[in-house]
């Protein structure tokens, strides 16, 4: 029997032959300031643990979720879509028990392959959208307003995500589209 979350993944893509790849990855504490600076709680955030899982179509997605409700706690957030860019993905968190019966909060994201590779091209530009206010407003305390420049770069950058998105999405099985259940 497996013991470790990464073990059970593991066991799941070789029974059931569902073309997944595991990519564990740790919060670095970077990341978690970066999501404070954003106004996230430390106690709020679901990731600190994570990794990836590539699908072919939703229902590799679902044989996943049902496997993982057999042994873990489950929250299924559903295929979401981020309507700013068009990035597509199903994150589901999942609690595992420690062997010292701690409980660590884990997610496991379902995505299909077109879709990883955009949102690793895509990476770069996010990262400084995201971040482009804050940096503004770190600089310049006492302003309330959003400079122009500011918000048109911010546009430029969505639109580069949005092109890379769409190009994953011409590549993706499009039962994916059928399945969103919330959008941001």
């Amino acid at each position: 029997a497996a013991d470790t979350l990464s073990e059970s993944l593991d066991t799941l893509y070789r029974d059931r032959n569902i073309n997944g790849v595991i990519c564990e990855e740790v919060k670095t504490l970077p990341s978690i300031r970066d999501k404070q600076i954003r106004g996230k709680n430390v106690g709020e955030i679901t990731d600190p643990v994570r990794t990836r899982i590539y699908v072919n179509r939703p229902d590799n997605a679902d044989n996943v979720v049902a496997e993982l409700k057999k042994k873990y706690d489950v929250l299924d957030e559903g295929e979401k879509l981020i309507k700013s860019t068009g990035f597509q993905a199903r994150n589901v968190n999942v609690a595992y028990k420690s062997p010292t019966g701690e409980t660590i909060i884990g997610e496991v994201q379902l995505i299909s392959k077109p879709m990883a590779y955009a949102a690793t091209k895509a990476h770069p530009f996010y990262t400084k959208q995201r971040s482009i206010r804050e940096a503004y407003f770190k600089k310049n305390p006492k302003s309330t307003d959003i400079p122009i420049s500011i918000l048109e770069k911010e546009d430029e950058l969505l639109d580069i995500q949005r092109k890379i998105f769409k190009e994953a999405r011409n590549k993706m099985d499009k039962s994916f589209l059928e399945k969103v259940v919330t959008t941001k």
